[in-house]
């Protein structure tokens, strides 16, 4: 896994937060899409595309913020361990959907859990499969996404989108901002 930057400077635009342990880490589902990396709290290195999100904002306000030393990045392949640590974090409801939704009686035994968590290995990167779990076993409930993810030992994930000749930066997706110096910029004079 590559290091992380910690110099980098990420940028969210939105409302001021004045509380947060009140904050709402996914998006209203009757009035947007909802995010496409799963709930979190999305910086982005572009201080002009976080500013585009300031429209019609009451309290705007563009945050930045560096990742603190120890940051605990989600990276790499999925993997069985991975996979049973977030699976451990989620009620005994969402466990009991996730199994019956392939058919399996519920308690059942950990190995059927195992056997039902490898159809998760296959993603493409442990966000990936992790994305697929907000949906299949946390039943898209923000919050105790983002808690069981810090559970198992995560910060939040980098989404490398930075392309040749592409205006797009890197996103960051972040579930804990105890990770991070967070701070307010002036608002660009343009936007």
């Amino acid at each position: 896994m590559a290091a992380i930057n910690t110099r980098t400077i990420w940028y969210h635009g939105g409302n001021r937060i004045t509380d947060w342990r009140d904050y709402r880490w996914d998006r209203d589902r009757s009035t947007s899409d909802g995010n496409a990396e799963g709930p979190g709290m999305y910086f982005t290195t572009s201080i002009e595309e976080a500013a585009g999100y300031l429209y019609q904002m009451p309290d705007p306000v563009i945050y930045a913020a560096r990742m603190r030393p120890g940051f605990r990045p989600l990276a790499g392949k999925p993997t069985l361990p991975f996979l049973l640590s977030v699976y451990a974090q989620a009620s005994a409801e969402d466990q009991e959907t996730l199994i019956t939704n392939f058919g399996i009686e519920y308690p059942t035994s950990a190995y059927a859990v195992q056997g039902v968590l490898r159809n998760y290995v296959h993603a493409s990167t442990k966000a990936d499969a992790a994305i697929q779990l907000y949906h299949d076993l946390f039943r898209h409930d923000d919050g105790a996404y983002v808690v069981a993810m810090r559970e198992a030992g995560y910060d939040g994930f980098i989404v490398p989108r930075r392309r040749a000749g592409s205006r797009q930066r890197d996103h960051l997706i972040l579930w804990n901002v105890a990770a991070v110096e967070l701070g307010e910029v002036p608002i660009p004079a343009d936007v």
